[in-house]
This record gives structure tokens, C-alpha cells and sequence, in this order.
């Protein structure tokens, strides 16, 4: 019981809005906890030894030694995944809680893992698109040019949308590909003047650069996040059904980073791609690109089995990420999303504070669980119906 207790290294404890964060940053997995956990982690904090731990514990809550141990234990099966013990001295993990952040943060049961309000708003401004991605979840191309259907056209509804949601932090402009959208310059306008929150772009970018060169001149974007599946052009534009996307997202990747502004890379894992993980995140480190988001390509819309990984290379690539997320964590951080049965990423949060508007105005949770439409309805309406 002299045992030494502590987060691992990789792991980093805080306190954010009404709830304890446990994450791992080099897989941005997080874990959220209410007051009674967080507790135990604030001990944890300032008492490095087992048996000092359970004592403390024990004269905090006025209950017997055993009962203590019990709560301890209880706690480490809960948090086996971040929490380390040893017979010997190691390194820690951060755990960045005050006494005040406990008496500001919510119980679990009161918590249950949902915002008051959504976090992130997801905009989904078209689903046109001049690429016919193979593994793409839309069943067929739409390249029919600007139609009323193909595109999020109520400005005044978004105008609403903005003011309603002030605490959102992260707007996400996504498609089809947003860049075709007529109303873009107008659109990202709008959420950079009337909110507070960070905006990002989802593109795989487009031949003509003016629009990019526009967005970037004018400081609209906060991050652009290019769809890039290979640093291989034949790989690229195999995937992409045309002959051009390598080269675009090439021009429009410079153009940014020479405008200074972050940038994030998104590739669909396939059996085309996979064994080129290590090329593409060495092509974000020597590039100075922060984050990339590896997917793994789902049995959806246009997507054919021949594309499809197996566990077996699934678990390749869990393996090879998690190496190079060690290896390169201080100057690029590779991340895998894989889905479970119920089409939530493994061990991810953001069901609880994510919300998808679709083109359509249809509002969706990240699971694709429908929720309602936007006519007639604010978003704290639609979100009041997401029961867990």
C-alpha cells in the first residue's frame, strides 16, 4: 500500500466551464467526470503515496480506512486508463484543479455528460462538390451548380443562429465543399463579427485561389482543415475522382501557411492509403501543421468494401499513430477516429456538446441522430430534444 499514485505523463486534468476534463493529449481522448471524481483527483494531486492517500481520504469524509481504500479503488478501475501506479517515483501527468473549481463544478448525476447548450456548431453550407471522393458517405456526386436545394442560403436565420449562441466556442463551415458556396465571404463574416468563437473550414480545396486569397486577406478563417489522404498525387487524386486535387490542396496549402494561419490536415484511412500513415504526418511536421484527424473510411454513400480496413489493419494503424503521436507530440499531433456501434468515435465527448446543421436546415448530434429542423425553432429548442 506505499505504492506511488499519479496521471500518467501523457495525461493533463482541468477544470472547464461546469466539469472535470481528463485528457489524453497525445490522442485528444478525453473523459469527463463530475465533483465526486474530481475530488479524488485533487487529492491525488498532493498526496503522491497510496496509504497517505487513503488516509486523507478517510479523515476528508469522516468514514473508516476500508472504506476509504474502497472509494480509491473504485475511482482507479474507473480511471485504468490514466492512471498510473508504481514502486517507484515517475513522471507525472498534470492535474490543474483548485479547491474552487470543485465547488464551481457539477455532480455526475447532475452532469450527465450534456451541455446546456451546444459547444460547437457544425454548418453544413452545401452539398456540392467538384470532387467524386470514392469513399465519400453521399451516394452520388452533386455537381449541378448553385440550387436552392444544394444549398444553406437563409443568411437572416444564420444571422439568428449567431446572436442565440454566444457561448459557442467553435464554428466548423463544412459541405460538400464549402469554398463553392455563393454567400462564403458573407457567411464567415457574419460568425466572425457576431461571436467570440473560433472559425474553421473544412475544404479540399478548389482550383481557383481568389476566394482562398480573400478569406485569408480579411482574417475570416481561424483555421483551415484540408482533406489531404496522401502526399502521393496519384494516391490523392485516385481517391478524390479528379486529376486536379493534389495540386489544389498543394496551392491552397501554401497560400494559407504563407498567410500564417493554422491549418489542419484530414485523411480517410483505406486500404489505398494506410501504409502511408508515416509519410503524412512527417509532411505535417516539416510543415508545421499541429493536428492531424485520421478517419477510417465507413461502409457508407459511395463508399465500396475494396476500401474498406479489417481489424487487423485497423489495429495497425491504432498502433502506428499511437507511436508517432509519442515520437512527434511537440510539433504535430496525429489523431485516430474510429467509430463504434453506435457510430460514436471511441472514447470521445463531443456527442454531449457537438451540433450538426445540415444544408437543408435539418439539425443532427455528430451520431447522426436526427433532432428536428431549424424552422421556426431556435437551437436551444432542437438541442432541448437530445435525450441521452
Amino acid at each position: 500500500m506505499n505504492s506511488y499514485i499519479g496521471v500518467k505523463e501523457n495525461v493533463k486534468v482541468f477544470f472547464y466551464q461546469d466539469r472535470i476534463i481528463i485528457k489524453n493529449i497525445y490522442s485528444d481522448a478525453y473523459f469527463i467526470v463530475g465533483k465526486e471524481v474530481g475530488f479524488i483527483l485533487y487529492l491525488i494531486s498532493k498526496n503522491k503515496r497510496i496509504d497517505e492517500l487513503i488516509e486523507n481520504i478517510g479523515y476528508l469524509y469522516d468514514i473508516p480506512v476500508s472504506k476509504a481504500k474502497d472509494i480509491l479503488f473504485k475511482t482507479i478501475e474507473l480511471l485504468k486508463d490514466y492512471i498510473k501506479i508504481s514502486d517507484k517515483e515517475f513522471k507525472r501527468g498534470e492535474i490543474l484543479l483548485d479547491f474552487e473549481d470543485l465547488k464551481l463544478c457539477r455532480t455526475f448525476k447532475d452532469l450527465k455528460q450534456k451541455s446546456e447548450y451546444p459547444t460547437e456548431i457544425v454548418l453544413y453550407l452545401t452539398k456540392h462538390c467538384i470532387r467524386n471522393c470514392l469513399y465519400c458517405k453521399e451516394k452520388a456526386v452533386t455537381d449541378n451548380g448553385i440550387e436552392k436545394d444544394n444549398f444553406f442560403l437563409d443568411i437572416d436565420r444564420l444571422e439568428a443562429l449567431v446572436n442565440e449562441q454566444r457561448n459557442v466556442t467553435d464554428w466548423v463551415l463544412t459541405g460538400g465543399e464549402p469554398l463553392l458556396h455563393p454567400n462564403i465571404i458573407q457567411i464567415s463574416g457574419l460568425i466572425k463579427r457576431r461571436s467570440n468563437a473560433k472559425l474553421s473550414i473544412a475544404t479540399k480545396g478548389v482550383p481557383d485561389l481568389q476566394i482562398i486569397k480573400l478569406l485569408c486577406d480579411e482574417s475570416l478563417i481561424d483555421c483551415f482543415c484540408f482533406s489531404l489522404d496522401s502526399i502521393q498525387p496519384d494516391t490523392v487524386n485516385y481517391l478524390s475522382g479528379s486529376e486536379t486535387t493534389f495540386s489544389d490542396i498543394s496551392n491552397c496549402i501554401k497560400l494559407v501557411k504563407d498567410a500564417g494561419i493554422e491549418i489542419n490536415i484530414n485523411t480517410v484511412l483505406t486500404t489505398k492509403n494506410y501504409l502511408q500513415i508515416n509519410d503524412i504526418v512527417e509532411f505535417c511536421k516539416t510543415n508545421q501543421i499541429p493536428k492531424i484527424n485520421f478517419l477510417v473510411a465507413e461502409e457508407k454513400g459511395r463508399c465500396r468494401d475494396f476500401l474498406l480496413l479489417n481489424n487487423e489493419q485497423i489495429l495497425f494503424c491504432k498502433e502506428t499513430i499511437k507511436e508517432l503521436a509519442i515520437r512527434y507530440h511537440q510539433y504535430t499531433m496525429p489523431v485516430l477516429k474510429v467509430k463504434d456501434k453506435f457510430n460514436n468515435c471511441y472514447n470521445c465527448s463531443n456527442l454531449y456538446n457537438r451540433l450538426i446543421i445540415k444544408y437543408d436546415g435539418s439539425v443532427e448530434l455528430c451520431n447522426g441522430k436526427y433532432l428536428g429542423n431549424l424552422d421556426g425553432n431556435t437551437i436551444k429548442n432542437v438541442w432541448d430534444k437530445f435525450a441521452l
